[in-house]
């Protein structure tokens, strides 16, 4: 029993079946209850017929709103955005003069900045691990035709998992400060060919084994 029924608690619905309109929004708004730094979005992962369901989910949020559709980005792109995130966000630090990123910057301007940086930054990671990424390589071939192109990491594990410390620190004490809605304003699709993003929407990611599309969630009470 899906309708009517939501939880923080819940994390990912697996779906084995092709659903319409209604019925999507239903389903996967069970998902969506924000449950602090840790769960900043639901996942949905659907099996069955994957193209048939992307468009279905188009057409739902087309219904019930307001999407903006754009062409995710391969992993060639997504890392090398990854890079340009990383970047900035070293700026931001390097700029107040924090070495090795060893604690947040004071000002309210630079939390924010960081904040939805490193946010954006942890969607395309979660995208590029599922196009093959890992932390073990630091640099990738692409082909083009009779061409090749390389792009080498300028993040590391180590370094990311610092940032993810920092992160974690704008939502405790004074950290606080940090506005809310930095925190979940865009999210990228994994692996798919296509993203939805939705404004005004809970927050829902939802995969296969070709398709994801994502919204931002609502907070849990």
């Amino acid at each position: 029993m899906l309708t009517g029924y939501d939880s923080k608690w819940v994390n990912t619905l697996y779906v084995d079946k092709v659903m319409k309109y209604v019925d999507i929004i239903q389903s996967f708004s069970r998902t969506n209850r924000l449950f602090g730094p840790d769960k900043p979005f639901g996942i949905i992962r659907y099996y069955s017929f994957p193209y048939t369901m992307e468009q279905n989910i188009n057409d739902a949020l087309d219904v019930y709103g307001q999407t903006i559709r754009v062409f995710v980005d391969k992993l060639e792109s997504n890392l090398t955005n990854i890079n340009q995130k990383f970047l900035h966000i070293r700026d931001i630090f390097q700029a107040q003069k924090i070495e090795n990123f060893a604690k947040l910057p004071e000002a309210r301007e630079d939390r924010n900045m960081f904040a939805k940086d490193f946010s954006q930054m942890t969607h395309l990671l979660e995208a590029a691990k599922l196009q093959g990424f890992t932390w073990d390589k630091d640099e990738y071939e692409f082909q083009h035709g009779d061409t090749y192109t390389y792009v080498k990491m300028e993040l590391d594990e180590q370094t990311y998992l610092i940032l993810l410390q920092r992160y974690r620190e704008l939502f405790e004490g004074n950290g606080g400060a940090v506005r809310k809605e930095m925190i979940s304003t865009i999210l990228l699709t994994p692996i798919s060919q296509k993203q939805v993003r939705v404004r005004s929407m809970p927050n829902i990611s939802t995969q296969s084994s070709s398709r994801t599309s994502t919204c931002p969630v609502r907070e849990a009470n």
